[in-house]
């Protein structure tokens, strides 16, 4: 019994001690439990300032909203208002380009006119100097001469007769005279002054045509420069966003003659020196080409564009670049593209493929991503 008591006391003993263990832990876990209440109200406070700051930040952002989406139609106005100003600006720049060729085709027609009478003139010139000298060595006179000369009234007729005979003479070892020489002579004037009047009206026309070329000139000039400039700030950002990065950007080889001027292509991809397009690889000879080219689209949209094998040279970070930039563009332009990069395929709406089921017969297979 002794020994049962023993047993109890000491299993008395450690149920207290673990008694006293557990209130303790109860203790620190209540302390703990307050700090947390405190904690927690704290916290409560601040979500519910939160709260009132968001519902008021929500107001403020739906107002905002509403704004944005006011100044986006009258954007979106704005924009369809100056696309229809650059579609007649571009056909007004089109006729005058054809007016330009027309009125160059004519200028270079009435410059030929104007030569062939220049010859006629001078063939005329070289023919009435021969004719005068011809008329000199005959007669001893000149033409006008010839003609402003008159007979005396009072002559004798053996003097006449014996004059005759020596100029008959004269005249036979003279040989053949021409006797048209002086109607010749006048129709070679006529005709010289009919030239002339014709040269001074040709160059009059000449001058009204080099005015016009260069009125026409100088309206080609400033659209050109106005595009380029243009061209050149979406370049920049197509560039960048095609190579995640970089500047691009494009410089006239001779500015002061900008229509007749080539154009450098400066690249700079990142991590890399700027350096002429010449000198990059061929996937970033490629990308760069697509940025200008996606760059004169953004300016003035075509409604197809057709792209063969253009995603070949690139690899699969540049691929999904230009995918996305494409993809953001197929509101305005609907987009052909041949190509057999698995990523390119995976963002297209629809696929066309040919398969050859028999041998010697092809079959054209379309499906419909977004079905």
């Amino acid at each position: 019994r002794l020994d049962r008591w023993r047993a109890e006391h000491n299993l008395a003993t450690e149920r207290e001690s673990a008694a006293a263990r557990e209130f303790k832990r109860l203790q620190t876990e209540d302390q703990l439990l307050e700090g947390r209440q405190k904690t927690l109200a704290t916290q409560k406070d601040e979500f519910e300032r939160n709260l009132a700051s968001t519902e008021d930040e929500v107001v403020r952002s739906r107002t905002k909203l509403v704004e944005e989406q006011a100044l986006l139609a009258s954007s979106r106005q704005e924009e369809r208002r100056r696309t229809e100003e650059v579609e007649h600006f571009g056909q007004r720049v089109g006729a005058l380009e054809g007016e330009v060729r027309t009125r160059r085709d004519k200028h270079e027609i009435e410059r030929e006119i104007l030569h062939k009478a220049e010859m006629e003139m001078t063939a005329a010139d070289g023919e009435w100097v021969r004719l005068r000298d011809l008329c000199l060595a005959d007669l001893g006179m000149s033409p006008e001469t010839l003609t402003q000369e008159e007979l005396p009234e009072k002559t004798d007729p053996e003097e006449l007769r014996t004059r005759a005979d020596d100029l008959r003479s004269r005249l036979e070892k003279l040989g053949p005279v021409n006797l048209l020489a002086l109607k010749e002579a006048d129709e070679l004037a006529e005709r010289s002054t009919f030239l002339g009047k014709q040269r001074t009206d040709l160059i009059g026309a000449l001058k009204s045509l080099d005015e016009t070329i260069k009125e026409i000139d100088n309206t080609c000039t400033e659209r050109f420069l106005s595009t380029f400039e243009q061209v050149n700030t979406i370049f920049g950002e197509t560039f960048s966003h095609l190579f995640g990065g970089g500047v691009a950007s494009l410089e006239l080889i001779d500015e002061d003659d900008p229509l007749e001027s080539g154009m450098d292509i400066t690249a700079q991809p990142p991590g890399k020196k700027n350096q002429s397009v010449q000198l990059l690889s061929g996937g970033e000879k490629a990308l760069t080409a697509l940025a200008l080219l996606i760059s004169l689209f953004r300016i003035k949209p075509s409604p197809f564009c057709i792209l063969d094998e253009v995603d070949a040279p690139l690899d699969d970070a540049n691929v999904e670049r230009l995918a996305e930039l494409v993809r953001s563009m197929t509101s305005h332009t609907q987009f052909i593209m041949i190509t057999h990069n698995r990523r390119t395929m995976q963002r297209a709406d629809v696929l066309y493929g040919v398969t050859m089921e028999e041998p010697g017969v092809s079959k054209v297979v379309s499906v419909r991503l977004e079905d």
